[in-house]
């Protein structure tokens, strides 16, 4: 997979987390337009541990699976997440749709940890060997490319033993603007909380 528009390319460790299995993403700038937000003013300060634990306390995903953030920094993240019986397959280990989503959040929190906007734009995923049922799966994700409007990712997903679980390409969208709310802003809990139904006549 690669991206057409132009940017510095840098590797780096990769971590923790993403939000939005979206097939299709937001409309982005133009090629040759920064994502809006983009500008280290319209960024903010928020630092990527800031971005990340921010994440952590808004994001459903997080919160319902008991993942957990390892190590973040600009471009990376690193996530676990223990693989209860619950998350097992017919087969007895790690259901393939549970190691996804745990590649997606951890390039989530990569992908975000520059405190822009980012969101799965495409990706790509072969599964290697079973994740384990009763012990911990980890999940690395290393910024391959970041561009303007479009980056790249790499997610290594491995068993406690250090056994490749899975090998995932991950195409993030910048969509500009900061991750975290400045002081002030409504936030998403309040944005997104469910009101009550109305009753339902019978």
């Amino acid at each position: 997979m690669s991206s057409s528009d132009a940017g510095d390319h840098h590797g780096g460790p990769t971590d923790p987390l993403h939000v939005t299995h979206s097939q299709t993403a937001p409309a982005a700038p133009s090629d040759n337009q920064a994502a809006p937000g983009d500008s280290p003013a319209e960024r903010g300060a928020a630092d990527p541990w800031t971005v990340a634990r921010y994440m952590a306390s808004v994001n459903p995903v997080m919160k319902a699976t008991g993942m957990r953030i390892l190590d973040t920094r600009a471009g990376y993240a690193r996530m676990s997440m223990f693989i209860s019986e619950q998350y097992g397959n017919t087969y007895g280990v790690c259901h393939g749709g549970v190691v996804f989503s745990l590649a997606d959040m951890c390039f989530g929190l990569a992908g975000n940890s520059h405190n822009v906007r980012c969101v799965t734009a495409s990706a790509d995923i072969d599964y290697i060997s079973p994740g384990n049922v009763g012990a911990d799966l980890y999940a690395e994700a290393t910024e391959v490319h970041l561009g303007k409007r479009t980056a790249l990712y790499d997610v290594r997903v491995t068993n406690a033993d250090g056994s490749v679980a899975a090998l995932a390409r991950f195409k993030g969208r910048r969509l500009g603007g900061p991750v975290v709310p400045p002081d002030g802003a409504e936030r998403p809990e309040q944005l997104t909380t469910p009101k009550t139904p109305p009753p339902r006549d019978h």
